[in-house]
């Protein structure tokens, strides 16, 4: 890690002022080191970036502007499959009427169009990877975000809201699949 990276991340705020990072000390304060070695490990060669650690980094400082950079990263994080779909926020159409809805429910169907779902195990994975450190977890279920159940009922609410979804659709897609038991 150089001053120059250190300088970028501090640029981004993703790091405080270099004048915040003493205490009172004059030690550097433990929260610092540990975000630029996330910070470092997340951007080494190879990696995909910070993206979310940059957001969770905004979130935590909670200041006017970090929540603006935060707001700004969300709104386009949220266009950007509206717009790889050719899809115009402005030409969404609003109000109850049934034409309203099924025209919302075509766009939410024309996100879709050309998605593959990856076919990743996370469950097994994130199981895998807490063995390895020595963790035990929990009985629980990681679902694969990418499934095409996830992210049909993703378009829908990101293109009609959750008021195009039912409340009982809802409590529907929370609920775990249940296991089948051996020889049923």
């Amino acid at each position: 890690m150089s001053v120059a990276q250190l300088e970028r991340w501090r640029q981004h705020l993703w790091l405080p002022r270099t004048t915040e990072w003493r205490g009172e000390d004059g030690a550097v304060r433990p929260e610092i080191v540990r975000i630029a070695a996330l910070l470092a490990q997340l951007s080494g060669q190879g990696r995909r970036g910070i993206s979310w650690l940059g957001w969770a980094i905004w979130a935590l400082a909670d200041t006017p502007q970090t929540a603006e950079r935060l707001r700004g990263a969300v709104v386009s994080a949220l266009r950007t499959p509206l717009d790889r779909a050719g899809l115009d926020v402005a030409q969404v159409p609003v109000g109850d009427s049934d034409d309203a809805f099924e025209a919302r429910q075509q766009l939410a169907a024309q996100l879709l169009q050309n998605r593959r779902s990856s076919r990743l195990d996370l469950n097994s994975t994130l199981r895998e990877s807490a063995a390895r450190e020595g963790v035990e977890l929990p009985p629980s279920w990681v679902p694969n975000l990418h499934h095409r159940a996830v992210t049909g009922f993703g378009a829908r609410v990101l293109v009609g809201g959750t008021a195009d979804i039912g409340f009982e659709e809802m409590l529907a897609r929370g609920r775990r699949p249940r296991r089948r038991e051996p020889g049923r």
